[in-house]
């Protein structure tokens, strides 16, 4: 999805629109936070200004800013008609997008649904008493890899004091 800086929609992609159960339509030229507000949930504000802030982040910086984890509920219909909310774990990177000026002019919000593997890890915590801390500890430990002679290399160039 593409957001200027005033947080209004200006594109998105059909898997994008497929993934949050939108049409083009519907929210093009909305606001972002009008066209997705994370229901009615407590968390709701919280889960808004965490999107909010790592945009901002991205346009106030220039710099990429990247939420490993974000709780945001997508507005679906029932087969009545009633709109109902459902819990979605996301990650999300903003990427800023400059003008011809250098000025960022857009951002680039690539999200992933990763409410399924959420959903494993709060299995595994309870049924081996972990916390999502813990588990996120042991994750990182297990999907860190060991260093390669290129990364020990241009450390030790480092510490030498060249760059």
């Amino acid at each position: 999805m593409l957001l200027n800086t005033d947080l209004v929609i200006a594109g998105a992609n059909t898997a994008y629109l497929e993934l949050v159960n939108a049409k083009r339509e519907q929210i093009i030229g909305r606001p972002m936070f009008e066209a997705f507000d994370s229901g009615p949930s407590d968390e709701a504000p919280e889960n808004v200004r965490q999107v909010r802030d790592s945009i901002l982040h991205a346009i106030k910086t220039g710099q990429r800013d990247h939420l490993a984890i974000v709780r945001f509920s997508i507005p679906f219909e029932d087969p009545t008609g009633a709109v109902i909310y459902e819990d979605r774990f996301w990650s999300a990177t903003h990427t800023p997008i400059r003008d011809e000026t250098g000025k960022v002019a857009l951002v680039l919000q690539h999200t992933t649904d990763i409410t399924e593997i959420e959903s494993l890890r709060h299995q595994v915590g309870a049924v081996t008493g972990e916390t999502s801390t813990a588990l996120d500890a042991r994750s990182a430990a297990a999907s860190s890899p060991a260093p390669s002679r290129f990364s020990r290399a241009t450390a030790s160039w480092r510490s030498n004091g060249e760059s």
